[in-house]
């Protein structure tokens, strides 16, 4: 039977750990950095013009090339000015400036979250178009509103309060934690599902 010193088996050991650790800096790089516990999540509706290279948000210049459309990103609420951590926004194109649009807490993971944003000029409302019930009650321009619901599943449609147009019709079928927002303008409506990108740092 084979003798082996402890000076070899060491030295075998510490070779072994320099190996595993590259690949284990690699498989870290796979994943993105967890939120900040102070974060505040913004997204930048698809409608604003790409043609932006950056968007102020609450004292920081937002990179637009780091904010895919419909995405909430995470910013430590201490890099930003005047907002609290976790809190939501959408941030809609407007004629000179962006329009921030500061959205309801989510209130429990248990239910879904129906969220309508109204970035059109008429204010707007969430229906069941087959009873005429009302979900969401008026959103006003330049608002968001939201309801936790059970999971379901419903043709809900935004309806424009005016003259009772409806903008967009949707199916649903809803899962538990499923949280979808409503994004409406002026003629049309359409639905997305909340989705999380990476975390920005403050520039």
């Amino acid at each position: 039977m084979p003798f082996f010193k402890p000076q070899r088996i060491l030295a075998a050991l510490m070779a072994i750990g320099a190996a595993i650790l590259p690949l284990r800096a690699e498989e870290a790089a796979l994943y993105e950095a967890p939120a900040p516990e102070d974060a505040v999540f913004v997204r930048v509706l698809a409608e604003f013009d790409a043609t932006d290279k950056a968007i102020t948000f609450a004292g920081q210049q937002l990179p637009r090339a780091e904010a895919p459309d419909d995405t909430y990103v995470a910013i430590s609420a201490a890099n930003l000015s005047g907002v609290r951590a976790g809190s939501y926004y959408s941030l809609a194109a407007g004629p000179s400036a962006p329009v921030i649009i500061e959205e309801p807490d989510r209130e429990t993971a248990a239910k879904v979250h129906l969220i309508l944003v109204n970035t059109g000029t008429d204010p707007v409302r969430l229906i069941v178009p087959a009873r005429k019930t009302e979900v969401i009650a008026a959103v006003p321009a330049g608002a968001a509103t939201s309801r936790a619901v059970n999971p379901i599943a419903v043709t809900l449609a935004v309806q424009r309060v005016s003259d009772g147009a409806l903008l967009g019709t949707f199916d649903l079928s809803l899962s538990r934690g499923q949280n979808m927002s409503f994004i409406a303008n002026a003629d049309s409506a359409r639905l997305i599902e909340n989705s999380f990108g990476p975390v920005l740092s403050a520039n």
